[in-house]
């Protein structure tokens, strides 16, 4: 899930391992959920397994209203054609990777 929200963190999104574009123009809500799922997957990685890691509170606050923003966005996006990607995406990346 993270390598496929970090994919379609960007405009133009290709498939793994491949020069095949699979969204020509992603729209920047779409990139902004994304963004916010793969770098809140690499906080909570640093805050499961780094014993040193440390989080000052005024950056848990800024990514707590990324979280809200995109709570916000989920409704106006959901039935768009980039996330029916984006999810069918998290199925089917892996396979999209290793074709030939």
């Amino acid at each position: 899930m993270y390598r496929v929200a970090r994919a379609f963190s960007e405009l133009i999104v290709r498939i793994p391992s491949s020069k095949d574009i699979l969204i020509q123009s992603n729209t920047q809500s779409v990139q902004f959920i994304a963004q916010t799922f793969a770098d809140l997957q690499e906080l909570r990685h640093s805050a499961d397994y780094d014993p040193g890691a440390s989080f000052l509170r005024a950056d848990v606050l800024v990514n707590i209203d990324r979280i809200g923003t995109t709570f916000l966005l989920w409704p106006v996006v959901r039935n768009s054609p980039e996330v029916n990607t984006l999810l069918l995406s998290f199925l089917l990346w892996e396979r999209w990777g290793k074709r030939s």
